[in-house]
């Protein structure tokens, strides 16, 4: 998962949402779960990450 850790700090927001969105939808909840906390969330600014996690619907 090491590009991805390079690539999602140079996305912007929309395809952020895209592509993750198109993941989500392709991989058992663990394994998204996994990746988001483990790959996505260490690479963006906690602003950045939080919107995204909201928007995904990942918060309460």
């Amino acid at each position: 998962m090491g590009p991805l850790r390079l690539t999602m700090p140079s996305m912007n927001h929309g395809k952020r949402m895209e592509m993750l969105g198109d993941m989500r939808a392709g991989m058992p909840a663990a394994v998204f779960s996994a990746l988001f906390d483990g790959v996505v969330r260490p690479s963006l600014g906690e602003a950045e990450f939080t919107r995204l996690a909201a928007e995904l619907r990942l918060v309460g």
